[in-house]
């Protein structure tokens, strides 16, 4: 007995479906990873300062990072 191919394949209107959804996938990976980057900066905002140094990174460093717009790498 030969073993069972169980791995699927879309069929032809799934691709398509897919495809056709990819922008919107592509959107909401983007404000998922804007959303994130706003949480860390402002994560950031809430070191203290030994907390700080232990990663070196200055409480000016720190401002700065978290002045930028969550856009902004």
């Amino acid at each position: 007995m030969s073993p069972i191919d169980l791995e699927l394949q879309p069929t032809e209107p799934q691709r398509a479906l897919l495809a056709a959804y990819e922008p919107l996938r592509k959107v909401v990976e983007t404000i998922f990873i804007w959303t994130e980057r706003a949480r860390m900066r402002r994560r950031l905002l809430t070191l203290d300062d030994r907390m700080l140094r232990d990663v070196g990174i200055s409480r000016a460093d720190v401002h700065g990072e978290a002045e930028k717009p969550f856009w902004r790498v």
